[in-house]
């Protein structure tokens, strides 16, 4: 996975090469329990059409003797004026390969969510206009609520101090840590286990 993960970056700096618009990267190391088990990026791509793509890639490869997990993903949430047109994800686990579609019809999101033990298919009002994709590169100044793509549905967000979000859903509370706009940190703390995305660039 790891070689996938270097091929695609290098596929996303040629395009961009190509088109002659530079990509806006960042760079993540994923930390479970002070261990690095990982390795994600975020990507935003303009278009002159109006249209922007946000790209997560991670790649995650946990071998401890109570816990062994490989979870590789790819999410590409594409918009235009501002608004979500589709979004897709797709994830290769060692408990499987799994996919969520949404696409906007008109005025409602068809939405189908299969993940690991999660099956939603459901459908919702546009417009959508903020995802975690796009959460990566715009800090919710004024928002309440994100949808995530991963799932597909919404996760509400609550302040915490300056440049400190929760992000909610369900028993899922996961803090978001902004500096300068632009995501540095997410922590997500389980049972045993504190999982840490942590920017590195």
């Amino acid at each position: 996975m790891k070689v996938t993960f270097i091929f695609l970056l290098f596929c996303i700096t040629v395009s961009a090469a190509k088109s002659q618009v530079r990509p806006d990267t960042l760079h993540y190391d994923v930390v479970l329990s002070g261990v690095n088990v990982g390795k994600m990026l975020a990507i935003c791509e303009d278009a002159q059409d109006g249209k922007t793509q946000y790209t997560l890639i991670s790649d995650v490869n946990v071998n401890l003797l109570f816990f062994k997990v490989k979870v590789y993903y790819i999410v590409k949430s594409l918009y235009e004026n501002d608004v979500l047109q589709s979004a897709t994800v797709d994830t290769k686990t060692n408990k499987g390969v799994f996919q969520s579609r949404i696409s906007k019809e008109k005025d409602l999101y068809v939405i189908k969510a299969h993940q690991y033990r999660h099956d939603l298919e459901s459908t919702l009002p546009a417009p959508i206009d903020y995802t975690v994709a796009k959460a990566f590169f715009n800090e919710p100044t004024r928002q309440d609520q994100v949808f995530g793509e991963y799932l597909g549905d919404y996760l509400r967000i609550t302040p915490q101090s300056q440049g400190v979000y929760i992000f909610e859903r369900q028993k899922q509370h996961d803090q978001y840590t902004y500096k300068a706009g632009r995501l540095n940190q997410v922590e997500k703390k389980f049972k045993f286990m504190n999982y840490v995305i942590k920017r590195v660039d």
